[in-house]
């Protein structure tokens, strides 16, 4: 027989084994006393998906509303017609001095002629849309996004 199989059938075991067993328990217990320990901020709900949902809703609705204006100005035969033109139907959506979405109130400001290209013989206009959207979630946390799209709207 030869010396090693002497000491296999001794049943020594590495020292690199004991400690690996004994580091992996530790670990393993220090987890499972943390997951205990911090129970409590798990339970909370986490609502933040449904807000952010808020955001593509409003611009769903914001792009409806600018393209309809886009469609119903007509043809115009320069960019400071198709400003005028857009500047009225634009009009027709403010009530009481409000927008009936707030954010189509940003787009007075970019009517202008640099903003303006004629794409495929028709007239489009590229706008930047800032939605701001907040809410308390509770008495200690408060949720805020802020969403920034560009988009060119044509005359279809």
């Amino acid at each position: 027989m030869r010396k090693s199989d002497k000491m296999n059938k001794k049943g020594g075991m590495s020292i690199a084994i004991v400690l690996l067993t004994l580091f992996t328990l530790i670990l393993c217990t220090y987890a499972l006393y943390m997951f205990n320990t911090s129970k409590r901020a798990l339970d909370e709900p986490l609502v933040v998906s449904s807000y952010a949902e808020n955001l593509y809703v409003k611009e769903v609705i914001i792009n409806f509303y600018i393209q309809r204006i886009a469609d119903k100005i007509g043809i115009s035969a320069s960019k400071g017609e198709f400003i005028e033109n857009f500047r009225k139907e634009l009009s027709k959506y403010k009530f009481g001095g409000n927008y009936a979405v707030s954010e189509l109130g940003q787009t007075e400001s970019q009517l202008k002629e640099e903003n303006v290209n004629q794409i495929d013989g028709k007239w489009g206009i590229e706008l930047t849309i800032k939605i701001n959207d907040s809410a308390n979630i509770n008495k200690n946390d408060k949720y805020k996004a802020e969403y920034s799209y560009k988009k060119v709207f044509i005359r279809r």
